[in-house]
């Protein structure tokens, strides 16, 4: 082999290399972008939940029961507006786009006790269209259940 052939296959290699590096480093630039892109979806999200000023009268019945009242004047639709974006974070659990442990965290201690509520039983949870939601809240049961017990026992 002449010193020409040795100089070529170098070259290829560093290039082959350079290639290599710039691949990994686009597919770590992209990776970082559906993070960020999961991120900012996620951030509408919790702001359209928390702004919602008829999820705010729902979160105050759910806490306490005391505003009953002005629970009582949300409409079916208002109550279905509150149960379908629990069937979106639902959805959303379920597909990997919002970790269910986030979920919980941000959404949970609200998909539980509407689950449980009173108020909301006239959707009939146990029918078919609802099962999404049921499962999701028997996730985050379980996930509650679970945090409980870890506390229990670091006590």
């Amino acid at each position: 082999m002449s010193y020409k052939d040795e100089i070529d296959i170098i070259i290829k290699s560093i290039a082959l290399i350079g290639g290599a590096i710039s691949i990994i480093i686009a597919l770590f630039s992209y990776r970082q972008q559906i993070k960020q892109k999961q991120m900012d979806l996620f951030l509408t999200i919790w702001n359209n939940y928390v702004s919602n000023l008829k999820f705010q009268i729902i979160f105050d019945y759910l806490d306490n029961q005391e505003s009953k009242s002005e629970f009582d004047k949300l409409s079916y639709h208002d109550k279905l507006e509150f149960l379908g974006f629990n069937e979106q974070i639902a959805l959303m659990v379920e597909h990997g786009y919002i970790n269910e442990q986030i979920a919980f965290d941000f959404f949970g201690y609200y998909a539980i006790l509407c689950f449980d509520s009173v108020g909301f039983k006239i959707f009939g949870f146990e029918n078919l269209p609802w099962h999404r939601y049921k499962k999701f809240v028997d996730k985050m049961k379980k996930i509650q259940e679970q945090k409980m017990n870890k506390q229990f026992y670091s006590l």
